[in-house]
């Protein structure tokens, strides 16, 4: 499979604090419920919410390109010339004068932990071998307060 499930789980304090980082099954099934892929039949679709504008600063950072000619050539940052060469033909949009998208990175949502598990049921009923990722992150959701896994395919 040539994509690949990225994400990360949040939960609410009086903000969203960061938990953990969850790369999920690479399962066309679940690509598909989860908004990546086709859909052969009506399945819970969370896909297009694009990524919360109050996600955790960690999560942030793991999504967007920072924009810097200081830092050029470290982890997640980019030169503003090639970031503007990006915008320019589509690929990343700005969400700041220092931040633009990743163009590696698409379908962009995220789910509350009773949305996750709609999806999984769902999963599950097409496909009753389990995940163990996806379980896991579920389990460790339900036990969070407020939580909600925020995701985008690779």
């Amino acid at each position: 499979m040539s994509q690949s499930i990225y994400g990360h789980v949040e939960y609410k304090e009086f903000r969203y604090s960061y938990f953990a980082r969850v790369h999920l099954e690479a399962d066309y099934t679940l690509l598909a419920l989860l908004g990546g892929g086709p859909r052969e039949e009506p399945t819970p679709c969370f896909a297009s919410r694009d990524v919360p504008a109050d996600m955790n600063p960690l999560t942030a950072h793991a999504y967007y390109l920072v924009v810097s000619d200081n830092k050029p050539h470290c982890d997640r940052y980019i030169s503003r010339q090639e970031a503007e060469n990006w915008v320019a033909s589509g690929v990343s949009k700005w969400i700041s004068p220092t931040g633009i998208t990743d163009p590696d990175f698409h379908n962009p949502s995220w789910l509350l932990t009773e949305e996750l598990e709609q999806i999984y049921s769902v999963y599950l009923s097409h496909n009753p071998a389990p995940l163990p990722c996806v379980e896991a992150t579920l389990a460790a959701m339900r036990l969070l307060p407020d939580a909600r896994f925020v995701y985008w395919f690779w």
